[in-house]
């Protein structure tokens, strides 16, 4: 009777592993500033050969460039867009706009979620998506 229960357990670890590993980073094209002319709207595709595109905008103080990192953990991707900086942020309330195309991501069905980072401020998640990559 040990035995079966000693594989299961076994079997149980081997096959959690993947959800205990810690998050991986992701190859990104992220282009991003101060928006011309009010913010696009939020939005989450699947492009051709492994691409997932995101699109959107938020409102912050003037802290200058704007950047963001991309995380894969299981079947949820993580991206975080803010500021490079927090330090010497103006008053000044600006409108960013930015694209960023996560690339490399293997087929699949994942669950993208998107956190605006406003200045030093905590993360605000900005949309939840899910996209099948072919």
């Amino acid at each position: 009777m040990r035995t079966p229960f000693a594989v299961a357990a076994v079997a149980m670890l081997v096959i959690g592993c993947s959800d205990v590993a810690g998050p991986e980073p992701l190859a990104l094209q992220f282009r991003g500033g101060v928006a011309s002319i009010g913010l696009p709207p939020m939005s989450v595709s699947e492009e051709p050969r492994g691409f997932v595109r995101v699109t959107g905008g938020f409102f912050d103080g003037a802290c200058g460039p704007i950047g963001a990192t991309a995380v894969r953990r299981g079947l949820t991707v993580r991206l975080e867009i803010g500021p490079r900086s927090s330090s010497g942020c103006d008053l000044i309330r600006l409108g960013y706009e930015y694209e960023a195309t996560l690339v490399g991501l293997a087929p699949g069905s994942y669950t993208v979620k998107v956190f605006h980072r406003p200045g030093a401020g905590a993360l605000e998640l900005a949309i939840t998506a899910q996209v099948t990559v072919r």
